[in-house]
């Protein structure tokens, strides 16, 4: 096993790593809509982590509700259809930034993002069953990004 931790990410990575702490408020993630560059500053985060065992795989599904506001508008309101397109865009970039986080872990084969002790306390019979560097390889992941944009303070 490595020793590399999560002392030596990168920018995406470290910020991947923020959001599966649920502590990336203050983050400014940049989304392509149309021909403009938004920047979306996170405002607040969370993430909840759910383990299910089938088979010889551990699913790990972690849900990432995140608000942010955008920023350097005109001060112009979004329409639905506007709002859903953006909280789309930033929810697919946050997915790929804590997906490759992830990756970054398991090819590392360390767990510099205390993932094992919460699948052990939430699956304990297979945490008996096996060793930890067992269980973190029948790790599997699903990032479910929940992206919500207030405007002016408010949701929509």
């Amino acid at each position: 096993m490595s020793a590399r931790g999560a002392s030596i990410l990168n920018e995406e990575e470290e910020r991947g790593y923020l959001f599966l702490l649920g502590d990336a408020e203050g983050a400014v993630l940049e989304g392509r809509y149309k021909a403009a560059v938004l920047p979306l500053a996170v405002t607040k985060t969370k993430a909840d982590y759910d383990f299910q065992a089938a088979g010889d795989t551990v699913l790990c599904t972690v849900t990432l509700p995140v608000e942010g506001t955008l920023q350097g508008g005109r001060g112009e309101l979004l329409s639905a259809e506007q709002k859903t397109e953006l909280e789309s865009i930033f929810s697919a970039s946050i997915k790929e930034e804590v997906e490759h986080t992830i990756k970054t872990a398991l090819s590392e084969g360390v767990d510099f993002l205390g993932i094992l002790p919460r699948a052990e306390r939430a699956l304990p019979q297979l945490a008996k069953a096996c060793t930890r560097e067992q269980l973190w390889e029948r790790m599997a992941f699903r990032v479910v990004p929940k992206v919500q944009i207030t405007d002016m303070g408010r949701k929509r």
